[in-house]
């Protein structure tokens, strides 16, 4: 299954012809079904118009009972929601997904940009993203619920080179990665408040972090996990963070601040490294 440039928007009503429904908010993009190796690419799905509803831009699930859903691709999308929605994209039942590439933007908290949770994944690749300007969760990283067959939490989760700016918290520090019981290596990614009080790593009951060569504005941007190796605490310098444009500058402390992740291209498709290691970040400095 291929969906690519496509536009999503004003997603309002939900089967308002049918007897002793009202019509209501729905998915921008659901799959509900066995779609290995689906693609979802260069498409906007665009909550932040939404005025009624819940939901979420992209849902990818599938019923415990049935196959899983194996080695998707959601890569250069842009995901958008507003209060009115539940947040961006929810995977549930998915094995070896990557997302890449991609653009999360708020405004709302609530379930933040993207979520693992509700059916549990397993072995999720998540690099070369952006995540801004969203009060509350950037990713959460959840617990199955209890309809989800006993898979347990979401395990094996990779987040590499991912930008997550001017986050702020919701209500609680939920952190820009939001974790509850599950393992994740987090390595390569800025996290810079532009002085908002959220943090970069929330760490619920039990979670499991492996992190190294992070960017963080402030130690107190770190969160209740450590900062883990190798970490850069310092103004990351992006070209033009208030106009989303987090290219590094020549000055910034993240170039040849990475470690190798075994990804060789940035956001741009520039090639990974363009110096002595890999930088932090979504994008190489050229």
């Amino acid at each position: 299954l291929e969906i690519g440039y496509c536009h999503v928007e004003y997603v309002n009503q939900s089967e308002p012809n049918t007897p002793g429904n009202n019509s209501g908010g729905g998915d921008g993009i659901q799959l509900n079904g066995r779609y290995d190796g689906y693609h979802i690419h260069h498409t906007i799905i665009d909550r932040n118009v939404d005025s009624i509803g819940n939901k979420y831009c992209l849902l990818v699930d599938q019923a415990a009972t049935s196959p899983v859903l194996d080695g998707g691709i959601i890569e250069y999308c842009t995901f958008k929601h507003n209060a009115n929605v539940l947040g961006g994209v929810i995977l549930g039942h998915n094995l070896n997904t990557i997302i890449r590439y991609n653009t999360f933007e708020g405004p709302y908290g609530g379930e933040g940009g993207l979520k693992l949770s509700g059916g549990s994944c397993q072995g999720t690749l998540i690099y070369g993203n952006k995540f801004y300007n969203i009060a509350g969760k950037g990713i959460t990283l959840g617990y199955s619920y209890s309809g989800s067959g006993n898979w347990g939490p979401s395990i094996g989760t990779k987040i590499y080179n991912n930008v997550f700016y001017n986050l702020s918290a919701y209500g609680t520090n939920w952190g820009c990665i939001w974790n509850e019981r599950t393992a994740a290596e987090c390595k390569n990614n800025i996290f810079h408040m532009d002085g908002n009080n959220s943090v970069a790593f929330t760490n619920f009951n039990g979670a499991v972090w492996t992190l190294s060569n992070n960017c963080f504005d402030a130690l107190t941007s770190v969160g209740n996990s450590g900062q883990g190796t190798n970490a850069v605490v310092a103004n990351p310098l992006f070209v033009d963070a208030s106009n989303k444009d987090f290219h590094l500058t020549a000055a910034s402390p993240c170039i040849n601040a990475g470690v190798y992740v075994n990804i060789t291209k940035d956001f741009d498709g520039v090639n990974i490294p363009q110096g002595a290691a890999p930088d932090i970040g979504a994008f190489e400095f050229i």
